[in-house]
């Protein structure tokens, strides 16, 4: 006569697979929440940058129109550590078509970069482009 054998619990195998899959899950989860805090990151970078440049763009706005100077290499920001701008200015013509480097018009045609670090590692440089002229 055979016996049976009433087994409760789970075999090696199923607990092996349950295992496998619950890691790798894991895994997937841990990446993706890498991934969400480095949006955040960049997401804070960029708001900051904004800020900064149409703080610098309101500025320059308000200066006279002959003490509007280029920045040629970028300046750090004194209450901002880690972000710094440039400010370039080329001047126009007043369809602001053609572009001169060593002639003076009655329009500046001003560019502002902002940079977060000493380079462009987790975000790009936000930049902005106007004219200001001196026609009243």
């Amino acid at each position: 006569m055979i016996k049976k054998i009433n087994s409760k619990g789970f075999a090696l195998v199923e607990i092996v697979v349950v295992t496998l899959l619950l890691g790798g899950a894991f895994i997937v989860f841990i990446e993706a929440l890498s991934q969400t805090k480095m949006m955040q990151l960049k997401s804070e970078i960029r708001t900051i940058q904004t800020s900064l440049l149409n703080s610098k763009i309101n500025q320059i706005r308000s200066t006279p129109f002959a003490s509007i100077s280029p920045v040629s290499n970028f300046v750090n920001f004194e209450n901002n550590s880690g972000y710094s701008y440039r400010v370039i200015i080329k001047h126009t013509d007043q369809s602001f078509t053609t572009v001169y480097d060593n002639l003076t018009t009655d329009f500046k045609l001003i560019t502002i970069e902002i940079r977060h670090g000493p380079g462009e590692e987790i975000v790009k440089i936000l930049s902005d482009t106007f004219v200001v002229s001196n026609i009243i």
